[in-house]
């Protein structure tokens, strides 16, 4: 993997993916061991940071396999069990029966499916952690 600074200072990797500066994210501590392994980081003259913002949303998968999502998930501290334990709190009778239905006969997630983004701001996920577990999902 290499990893370049752009023109403004942020730091992206070969794919053109920002750097997220989150500990525990899996994209941020795959960065700290090239680092820890002496790895250096290329000055480059890349793209503004709104050229570079458009390009991370263009790259966005727009769906991902179950079970590598809820890998993801996992990965935050978010267990699968804890999911269904949120949708079965669902009070809303036929709510409830479309997301489980959706949880439990779909094969992939949509990212910008209303119920998987409804389940992301009870766990409090912000729309860019939720790219951020999309993109995991898809590597």
């Amino acid at each position: 993997m290499k990893y370049f600074y752009t023109k403004y200072g942020t730091i992206v990797d070969e794919n053109m993916t920002p750097i997220p500066m989150v500990e525990g994210n899996p994209i941020y501590e795959a960065y700290l061991l090239f680092l820890q392994a002496d790895g250096t980081i290329e000055q480059t003259d890349y793209v503004t940071n709104e050229e570079l913002e458009e390009l991370r949303r263009t790259s966005i998968p727009q769906t991902a396999s179950k079970m590598r999502f809820f890998l993801a998930l996992l990965n935050i501290g978010i267990t699968r069990t804890m999911v269904y334990d949120v949708i079965n709190q669902i009070t809303d009778e036929n709510l409830k029966e479309i997301v489980l239905i959706k949880f439990d006969l779909s094969q992939e997630f949509d990212r910008g499916d209303e119920h998987i983004n409804m389940l992301a701001g009870i766990f409090g996920i912000t729309q860019t952690q939720l790219d951020d577990l999309f993109i995991q999902s898809n590597t």
